[in-house]
């Protein structure tokens, strides 16, 4: 039996970040972005800080979290042109955070925090000697919640290869 006790190292490839509009959400499923090269996850709290003749006395203000995403430009991508839109109109985005390391006992699910967040940048890097890049940001409304997501064979064979077959597949 492994010992489940022990701390063991999570390779940044095994979190993986899930996006869909929150206007689709009673039609489509949460997507992956393909060729993700990294994400960040930001949780900062500013403070005041007052000096008294007792010391200091420290006031925290609100916390703010961020998530952002760069990956490399991928062709037929429905989520490229649904961010460029959400930044332009404001929309909600959901998030799922994904650690593919942590199942849930029965296999079935993974350990995730989920986020709805309004996107703030979206930047298209393309460098004549580079493959194009995509780099977003996403400030996050209220803050995340901890739980368990699916991750659906379409986007699990977007985050890791998975076997394919020899006869012709459903681009769907």
């Amino acid at each position: 039996m492994a010992d489940t006790t022990t701390p063991v190292q999570i390779e940044g490839k095994r979190v993986v970040y899930l996006y869909r509009l929150y206007s689709d959400r009673l039609t489509v499923g949460a997507s992956a972005l393909a060729f993700q090269t990294e994400n960040e996850h930001t949780i900062s709290a500013d403070s005041d800080i007052t000096a008294t003749k007792d010391g200091n006395l420290v006031k925290t203000k609100p916390v703010s979290e961020e998530i952002t995403a760069t990956s490399l430009l991928a062709t037929h991508s429905p989520l490229i042109q649904k961010f460029k839109d959400a930044v332009r109109s404001g929309e909600t985005v959901e998030i799922w955070e994904i650690n593919l390391d942590e199942p849930t006992a029965d296999g079935e699910k993974y350990e995730a925090e989920y986020f709805q967040a309004i996107m703030t940048e979206f930047t298209l890097k393309t460098n004549a000697e580079d493959i194009a890049e995509v780099d977003t940001k996403f400030a996050v409304n209220g803050a995340g919640k901890s739980g368990e997501a699916t991750l659906s064979a379409e986007n699990q064979a977007i985050v890791d290869y998975i076997f394919q077959d020899t006869t012709v597949t459903n681009p769907a």
